[in-house]
């Protein structure tokens, strides 16, 4: 698993397409999620530009959401458009998986201002 940033933080990766509508409203999802928890790190991959990643970890259908724990591990794979709930519940199992492995150490904080990366096209 590639290292997704620096801090160790819960790591959100849509696997997406430009033309999906479904698409869209799973950004928002991701957005207001990322408003709500500014230190997670949201990653999107356009599977049109990375084929050979979206093979390599078994994305049949945009989207997909993947939530990983601080040390790159799924914890949440979701096909389709997830709930914000369904998101928040998966980062919290994250976040106590992490924090179970750390002894209770809350996951590093990150730039409120990093914002959406993105994979390069």
């Amino acid at each position: 698993m590639e290292k997704t940033d620096g801090s160790g933080s819960v790591a959100l990766e849509l696997y997406s397409t430009s033309f999906c509508g479904a698409c869209r409203r799973t950004r928002a999802v991701l957005d207001r999620v990322r408003q709500l928890l500014p230190e997670i790190t949201v990653i999107e991959h356009d599977v049109a530009f990375e084929p050979h990643l979206a093979e390599a970890r078994g994305i049949r259908s945009t989207p997909t959401v993947i939530v990983r724990g601080a040390g790159g591990a799924e914890t949440m794979r979701a096909d389709g458009v997830p709930t914000i709930d369904h998101v928040l519940v998966a980062v919290a199992r994250a976040m106590d998986a992490a924090s179970a492995g750390s002894h209770g150490a809350l996951p590093a904080s990150r730039d409120q201002n990093s914002g959406v990366h993105r994979s390069p096209r």
